[in-house]
């Protein structure tokens, strides 16, 4: 079985699409490549980034972004992630700003030949940060089941193909609508009012529980880290201080492609 790497991103995001998919160039082996969604109107200008990338199986789609509507969008991509890459039995999403700091494999994020899905729930996890209840509340909104637990607690994310058509036939159940054009009529401005990786989430944990190694984040300690995440709305020559080896890091993305 195979794992892709998937990444949806834009031409603003590029000058951090650069490093990461550098970092994988540099530190990714075993993987089946990397499937990257971009708008159709960006393609040039990722073209014209002439990257150079020997050990890289790198796929570029293209697709035509919703009109002022992008981070919708890229949601929607998300969800749809199993037709982007359509030879994968895994599908691991990472995002521009996001750079792997060291060797890693497949391996890293499955455990009994399952993928690794941490989930906290959201009853004893909103009680330390109630902002992250406006998650559950979305995703109440689209799925016919109770959401209980909050799925996005790791970097990256590791999914089957199969969750992908069951999370858009589930939205389509609840809200009697083609599930891209929920998505579309939802709030692109943060806080947006869908969340794909709750969603998939929570349908995974619901439809197939036995398809996933689920680590409760209550009970299992915080797990190793091998990707760095960045902030993508500040340039990257300027220092920030994303989280490495557990702690605060000031650096730029540079430290780790020396």
């Amino acid at each position: 079985m195979n794992t892709e790497i998937s990444i949806v991103s834009c031409a603003k995001h590029f000058p951090w699409l650069e490093y990461c998919l550098k970092s994988i160039d540099k530190y990714a082996t075993g993987f089946s490549g990397v499937t990257l969604l971009i708008p159709a109107h960006d393609l040039d200008a990722f073209m014209e980034m002439g990257l150079n990338l020997p050990s890289t199986n790198i796929k570029t789609r293209v697709g035509d972004e919703w009109t002022n509507k992008g981070m919708l969008w890229h949601m929607a991509m998300i969800m749809k992630a199993d037709e982007w890459c359509p030879e994968a039995d895994f599908i691991l999403h990472t995002d521009s700003d996001c750079l792997f700091s060291e060797p890693v494999t497949p391996d890293e994020y499955f455990k009994d030949g399952k993928p690794i899905l941490y989930h906290e729930r959201f009853k004893s996890l909103g009680a330390k940060h109630p902002d992250v209840l406006r998650w559950q509340e979305v995703v109440q909104a689209c799925v016919t089941f109770p959401v209980t637990q909050e799925t996005m607690r790791r970097h990256p994310a590791v999914h089957p193909r199969k969750v992908y058509k069951q999370a858009r036939e589930e939205i389509e159940k609840k809200t009697n609508k083609p599930w891209d054009q929920y998505i579309f009529e939802q709030r692109n401005e943060f806080p947006q009012s869908f969340c794909e990786f709750v969603t998939l989430g929570n349908v995974g944990m619901r439809y197939f529980p036995n398809d996933y190694a689920l680590l409760d984040m209550e009970t299992n300690p915080w797990p190793p880290q091998k990707i760095v995440q960045f902030w993508s709305h500040s340039p990257p020559n300027i220092p920030q201080r994303p989280v490495y080896k557990g702690q605060p890091f000031e650096c730029t993305p540079d430290y780790f492609l020396k």
